[in-house]
């Protein structure tokens, strides 16, 4: 029952809400007889009160007032029913709510008082009212903005006027130190820009970006405004803090029409903000296909290129727009240019999957040989990118699928380590060399079991990838797959016949690797201590020699006792169970007298002193290395 009446109330107040916001008396008072919350709440922690303030209802004001709503309850933006009447200009409304004792101090959370949201929205009367009760016209919000400022930057001149009648003070700026012509320009406000001017506003003062009125203007796209600007004495090629002009800024913003006139009155087209770039650059960068017109059309260098050798055609590649391609090509933007680290514009398109314009850089001239600083080609790009589609268009137009980087990786590396399973199957299909090695003997084989991606390796040997090659540290692919923990990948490899028992240069077989001793005493045991190579073993042991030691003369009958520890922990670890399964599989077939490194004065045990005396550094740092080299 209590649960019903709860819903009944529910329905009830989203009634009164939808009563409210229709503007209908009626339906309100209606409302209001049912069980309802008067003060219930939406997403937005909207009361009913909020609503008719806002539409500026004294009948339903007064309703909900008699039905003894909260007047002073805040939305989630901090706003109060009086301020909500204010912003919308509704003056009977804010008398009302004064009348009932709506607090005048209050503020929303950007610290806009009663005042402050009247001239925001540009409400003169509500404005005259607020002042004629004390509202003061020089307190600033939480961005530092005086009732002036917001006043400007709505372009209420009428209110503008008022306010510097009452005493508001003509050359104050806010936090971003933009004073009141600054504020008009940002918005558009001619009317306020002018009477600004005429009071002796400075045309060339900067706020605290370094953007004087013009670059504002020219950022919100008032061409109007920026002639009247330049008629003032604005310097046109005036920079910010970081170097741009109000050219620049215009093309930033892909206003066409505001830099079509800037450049009609003089703007430099060459100019280079504090990162090298042109106002070219900025509209590529930015995508306005339009504005790189204008550009074009008005002879800019087609070819400048950014502090870090980037040409517009590479920005606009790198963002897959072809229309501005089309246009930096048909007025011959250079293909072949490469920037500070060799990429090309069709190194870009690559890495933006951007087939269509890929297509287009070729039939150009784009060289799909063409190499970076690190060595690789458009196909090694999208490959290391994972760009399917974009890969197998290159191998058709003849890109080198054979083709090394500096670390001898080609394409088919690439896609493995970065565990694209589609493009290896591309390549393969391809028929790339599926046993190709980088300059560190490594496979795709390998760097494929490495990460643990079963479906390339699957692709991999099913394309006859050889199971026992070593790279130059001696790890076979099986080696990479134990250290991955990647048990599935592991009975795959030995499936095709992987060895168990090849040994790398430190002597170390997969049985080894699969228990940790890779990573030596005490790490290794630490992890054979958490079990997390149990199936391993399993599998490794149907067929491998249990009896080969490692480095420290340590069999994996000890690794899965924990005997590296020493008698205190590893014969407490043994006796907790944590390694039944391992020892019940080894001690099957193995000799368990096999010996510690440092045998004990007694006849079985090693020293209880054996993990501070005896224990040589891990030598598993060329393995690890491998490892990560193989992630790269």
């Amino acid at each position: 029952m209590a649960s019903e009446n709860r819903t009944r109330i529910q329905q009830n107040d989203l009634l009164l809400h939808e009563a409210v916001i229709k503007n209908e008396p009626a339906a309100v008072r209606e409302a209001l007889q049912r069980p309802t919350d008067v003060n219930c709440r939406n997403n937005y922690g909207r009361a009913p009160i909020h609503w008719a303030a806002s539409r500026g209802n004294v009948e339903i004001i007064n309703l909900l007032i008699e039905s003894k709503c909260d007047i002073e309850a805040a939305d989630k933006f901090g706003m109060r029913p009086l301020l909500m009447a204010a912003w919308h200009g509704h003056l009977d409304a804010v008398k009302t709510l004064v009348a009932a004792g709506a607090c005048l101090a209050a503020t929303n959370k950007k610290q806009n008082d009663l005042l402050q949201c009247a001239c925001s929205r540009g409400s003169l009367d509500v404005a005259e009212y607020a002042i004629s009760l004390g509202a003061k016209v020089q307190t600033s919000d939480a961005a530092g903005d005086a009732p002036l400022a917001l006043a400007s930057r709505a372009g209420h001149t009428a209110l503008v006027e008022l306010l510097l009648q009452k005493g508001a003070y003509i050359d104050a700026v806010n936090k971003k130190q933009n004073d009141l012509l600054q504020c008009a320009c940002s918005r558009g406000s001619l009317d306020v820009a002018e009477y600004a001017i005429s009071l002796g506003a400075k045309v060339q003062t900067s706020d605290a970006a370094g953007d004087a009125p013009l670059a504002l203007a020219s950022r919100a796209g008032h061409t109007a405004l920026v002639e009247l600007l330049l008629q003032k004495g604005a310097y046109i090629d005036a920079v910010n803090k970081v170097g741009r002009t109000a050219l620049h800024v215009s093309c930033e913003c892909g206003h066409s029409s505001t830099a079509a006139f800037l450049i009609t009155k003089g703007a430099s087209k060459e100019a280079r903000d504090n990162s090298g770039r042109t106002p070219l650059h900025l509209a590529a960068v930015h995508r306005h296909t339009e504005l790189v017109r204008v550009l074009l059309d008005a002879e800019c260098h087609v070819d400048a290129v950014d502090n870090n050798g980037v040409t517009a055609l590479q920005m606009a590649c790198a963002q897959g727009c072809r229309g501005i391609v089309e246009h930096l090509l048909a007025f011959g933007a250079n293909v072949h240019m490469q920037n500070n680290v060799g990429s090309s514009a069709l190194h870009a398109a690559c890495a933006a999957d951007a087939t269509d314009i890929v297509e287009l850089l070729l039939a150009h001239g784009a060289d799909p040989a063409l190499t970076d600083q690190v060595g690789r080609t458009a196909l090694h790009v999208s490959c290391e990118c994972g760009h399917s589609s974009t890969a197998a268009f290159l191998i058709t137009k003849g890109a080198s699928k054979e083709a090394r980087d500096n670390s001898g990786r080609t394409p088919l590396h690439l896609a493995a380590v970065h565990r694209h399973t589609e493009l290896v199957r591309v390549l393969l299909d391809a028929e790339c060399h599926v046993d190709a090695v980088d300059n560190n003997g490594v496979t795709a084989l390998q760097m494929a079991c490495a990460q643990g991606c079963r479906g390339i390796v699957e692709h991999l040997l099913a394309f006859g990838a050889n199971v026992h090659m070593q790279n130059n540290v001696g790890s076979s692919a099986l080696h990479a797959a134990c250290a991955a923990d990647a048990t599935d990948i592991v009975e795959l490899l030995l499936a095709h016949g992987a060895d168990p028992a090849l040994t790398d240069q430190w002597s170390q077989s997969p049985v080894s690797v699969a228990g940790g001793a890779a990573e030596g005493p005490p790490e290794g045991f630490r992890r054979a201590a958490r079990g997390s190579f149990s199936a391993i073993l399993d599998l490794l042991t149907a067929t491998a020699n249990l009896e080969i030691p490692h480095q420290w003369s340590q069999s994996p009958v000890s690794v899965a006792g924990g005997a590296a520890e020493g008698p205190p922990e590893g014969f407490r670890r043994a006796a907790r169970g944590s390694f039944s399964a391992i020892l019940d599989l080894l001690t099957a077939t193995a000799n368990l007298e096999i010996p510690h490194q440092e045998q004990s004065d007694g006849p079985s045990s090693p020293r209880a002193d054996d993990r501070s005396r005896g224990h040589s550094p891990a030598p598993s740092e060329d393995f690890n290395n491998f490892r990560r080299r193989a992630q790269q």
